[in-house]
C-alpha cells in the first residue's frame, strides 16, 4: 500500500505543470507562504547589489568601456529562480541591476534599462531551462550540478556573451568580436557560480520550517 502510494506521488511529480513562479507551500497557509517568498526575495536583492559592489567585483575595462563585470551579483538571483521560478529569478536580477547601476554605476555611466534586459535572462533561464527539460524545479527537487551547470553555460552564452555584447558593440562604438574574447573568458568562472548556487539552494531547503 505505501509502495502504492509513493508510486503515484512518485507519477503525479512527473506531471506536475510547468510552472513560471512556483508555489512556495505545500498545502497549509497560502498566503504566508507567498510572503515569505516575497521576503526571501527582497534578502536576495539586497545581498546581489551587496555582491555587486566596486570592492567585491572585477571590471575588465577595453579602452572606457566595461568589456566584462566579474561579481556573484546574480547568484541571489539564480536562487531565487530556482526556489521560486523563473519570474522571481527574472525579478530580482532586474530590481538588483536597477538598484546596483544607481548606487554603483560602472566608470560613471548613467543608468541604460536595456541592460537590464539580458542580467533579467541570466536571472531566470537556468531555473526556466530545468524546470521546462527536467521538471525537478517545478516538484521542488533541486536539480543535480551537471544540469544546473549545463543550463547556466547556456545562459551565459546567450544573454551575457550575445545580447549583453551586442547592446555594448551597439551603443558605444565597439566592434563586436573585439568585445566577445573577454566575455567568453567569464564561461571560466561559471561552474564555481554554479556551485555556490546549488549550496545556496540546498541550504535554504534545509532551513527550519521548509
Amino acid at each position: 500500500m505505501v509502495q502504492h502510494e509513493a508510486g503515484q506521488k512518485s507519477d503525479a511529480d512527473k506531471r506536475r505543470p510547468f510552472r513560471l513562479f512556483i508555489d512556495p507551500v505545500s498545502g497549509g497557509a497560502q498566503r504566508s507562504g507567498y510572503t515569505r517568498a516575497l521576503a526571501t526575495m527582497s534578502l536576495m536583492v539586497a545581498l546581489g547589489v551587496l555582491l555587486g559592489m566596486p570592492f567585491l567585483s572585477f571590471t575588465f575595462n577595453i579602452g572606457s568601456i566595461a568589456a566584462k563585470n566579474y561579481s556573484f551579483s546574480l547568484t541571489p538571483a539564480h536562487v531565487s529562480g530556482f526556489l521560486f521560478g523563473p519570474l522571481a529569478g527574472a525579478a530580482v536580477a532586474a530590481v538588483t541591476d536597477i538598484v546596483r547601476a544607481l548606487l554603483f554605476p560602472i566608470n560613471g555611466l548613467a543608468y541604460n534599462p536595456l541592460f537590464t534586459i539580458p542580467f533579467a535572462l541570466m536571472g531566470s533561464t537556468p531555473a526556466f531551462l530545468c524546470n521546462l527539460f527536467l521538471r525537478r524545479a517545478a516538484a521542488g527537487r533541486t536539480p543535480g550540478y551537471p544540469a544546473l551547470l549545463s543550463s547556466m553555460l547556456l545562459s551565459q552564452l546567450l544573454w551575457s556573451c550575445g545580447l549583453n555584447t551586442f547592446l555594448i558593440a551597439s551603443l558605444y562604438g565597439r566592434a563586436f568580436f573585439a568585445l566577445l574574447p573577454a566575455r567568453l573568458v567569464g564561461l571560466l568562472v561559471v561552474p564555481m557560480y554554479a556551485f555556490v548556487t546549488r549550496l545556496f539552494v540546498v541550504l535554504y531547503k534545509k532551513l527550519p520550517g521548509r
